[in-house]
């Protein structure tokens, strides 16, 4: 700790969970950096596609078989995954890791048919059920948006104001001011000028989630990521792009990145204007750095 600045961080859900605390009492915060090491923990274990113990394992293992009662959390983000597949007019589609899977595993069964709406059942009284064998749902697209959720839900009440929290620098939580008063910036990076930001947020008591197709290479090389796929059309997104979106919720931020990813400007223009507090920043490299605003 240095002077009133208190910084922790720790790996989780395959990258680095880094927060910062403007607050004089060292000993507070660590208390609260411990609670929330813990529950961003188990929210990864909880939500973990690849771990043998998660809720989403056991869900992808028997829901073709019977139908499987959920708890009360898992019903939540599943019903709120519900509620942006049809916002985004199917854009957002938890089951688009049974996609790849296939494409990866060379099986026959017809990609076409599978999807949130044509593949699972979820009823009101906390049930799923898969209607086919090939089908499972990864909730990695909002895992971390979720985690930084609870973290907030956590720490609203406490006696720390100023706070901000990096998850792998993609999602970003940012409660109260700046330690020099005002916002807290969140620049976007500018691949073709890495270390310069191509695009700033002012971020109080607000988010921003980016996501993108694209991964880049020690030499700065941009390559596309193959495992992007538009739920509508069942295809890679094959423009290099990203986009920023920033929300009151890390959770419908994170949402609504996913979904962006694989949505023209119309579209993406309609969901943004349907929501007060939601903005929009998307980059496309194949255009010499476009920069569309919603």
């Amino acid at each position: 700790m240095k002077g009133n600045i208190f910084h922790h961080s720790f790996y989780s859900m395959g990258t680095r969970f880094s927060l910062l605390f403007i607050h004089p009492d060292e000993s507070l915060c660590e208390k609260y950096a411990g609670i929330i090491t813990a529950e961003v923990k188990r929210v990864e274990e909880k939500l973990n596609y690849f771990s043998g113990r998660s809720d989403i394992t056991y869900i992808n293992k028997y829901a073709f078989e019977r139908e499987i009662r959920l708890d009360e959390e898992i019903f939540h983000l599943l019903k709120k995954c519900d509620e942006y597949n049809m916002i985004t007019e199917g854009a957002f589609d938890i089951t688009m890791r049974s996609i790849i899977e296939l494409k990866k595993s060379g099986e026959s069964a017809d990609p076409d048919r599978i999807s949130w709406r044509n593949s699972v059942y979820l009823t009101d009284d906390q049930k799923i059920k898969f209607k086919s064998r090939t089908v499972k749902i990864d909730l990695g697209s909002l895992g971390k948006g979720y985690a930084l959720e609870k973290a907030e839900s956590i720490l609203s009440p406490s006696p720390i104001n100023n706070i901000f929290i990096s998850f792998g620098e993609s999602s970003i939580l940012a409660m109260g001011n700046h330690p020099n008063g005002g916002a807290w910036q969140v620049g976007i990076n500018n691949l073709m000028d890495n270390g310069s930001s191509i695009y700033n947020f002012d971020l109080v008591d607000a988010s921003v989630s980016t996501s993108s197709n694209y991964t880049v290479d020690d030499l700065g090389q941009i390559s596309l990521n193959i495992n992007v796929i538009d739920p509508v059309k069942k295809e890679n997104v094959d423009k290099i792009k990203s986009v920023s979106v920033r929300s009151r919720s890390p959770l419908q931020a994170e949402i609504l990145s996913t979904a962006f990813l694989a949505m023209n400007e119309e579209r993406i223009k309609t969901v943004t204007d349907r929501f007060e507090d939601v903005s929009a920043v998307q980059i496309d490299y194949l255009q010499q750095k476009k920069i569309t605003i919603y």
